[in-house]
């Protein structure tokens, strides 16, 4: 590689990996990598290291995050537990009116 300023955009990511969405800026002066900010000075990037004696960039690649799997087993726990609230209040409130007895109410 020629000496000089580039850029290195990724432009496509393997199945299943994050894309990188910062570009990379470095020189190239005798063959030796460094690595720059877009205006030239010198910066470190935390996916980013050099190997092979400045000579190589090596971009780490980030695997995508795991979605939550939705209507799963853990769901069924929930709808258990609304049927047993709702069928116990269902019972308490027939067994309450029965006790009590039924009501009259008269206009005065």
């Amino acid at each position: 590689m020629s000496n000089g300023f580039y850029k290195l955009s990724e432009t496509k990511a393997p199945a299943g990996y994050v894309i990188l969405t910062k570009d990379i800026y470095f020189t190239v002066s005798d063959g030796a990598v460094t690595l720059t900010d877009k205006n030239g000075k010198k910066k470190t990037y935390s996916d980013v290291e050099l190997q092979d004696k400045n000579t190589t960039i090596a971009v780490k690649n980030m695997p995508g995050a795991s979605l939550p799997h939705t209507g799963g087993p853990g769901t069924l726990l929930f709808y258990i537990c609304g049927s047993v609230l709702t069928a116990g209040s269902a019972i308490l409130m027939i067994a309450r009116r029965r006790i009590s007895g039924p009501h009259v109410f008269r206009n005065k």
